[in-house]
């Protein structure tokens, strides 16, 4: 009766080979380096879709503001990868229709655009009503 656990197939043990302390701590780095790349693309995916979904509740809690026309070029910036870009579209659209928001929108629409739109290419502060 053997109490040994069974040798995994692609082991240094299963080729015959003596294991080097070497090539071991190389396999363990490559796996360790894979790892922290999956860990970083997993964040960075992460903050992507955290940053969608902050630009997605911006276009929900002023939908009952814009009208539909006014919300379908927006839509679509948001939809094929442009949600700064559409940030900026639902900003100009809200001052064309002269609608005046809750402070936090225009902090929002700041936030959203800081960094990735100039913000010449934005609309003066938006008018703002009592929170």
């Amino acid at each position: 009766m053997t109490l040994a656990a069974p040798v995994p197939q692609g082991s240094f043990v299963a080729r015959g080979q003596c294991p080097d302390i070497g090539m071991i701590a190389i396999h363990y780095q490559r796996q360790i380096r894979t790892f922290q790349g999956i860990i970083r693309r997993m964040s960075d995916r992460s903050s992507q879709d955290a940053y969608l979904g902050r630009v997605r509740g911006l276009r929900i809690a002023v939908d009952g503001d814009l009208s539909t026309e006014g919300l379908t070029e927006v839509d679509g910036l948001i939809d094929h990868g442009e949600p700064a870009e559409g940030v900026c579209s639902l900003a100009w659209a809200l001052y064309n229709a002269r609608v005046a928001v809750p402070g936090w929108v225009n902090r929002a629409i700041r936030d959203l655009t800081d960094g990735m739109i100039e913000p010449e290419h934005l609309p003066p502060r938006l008018p703002e009503i009592a929170e």
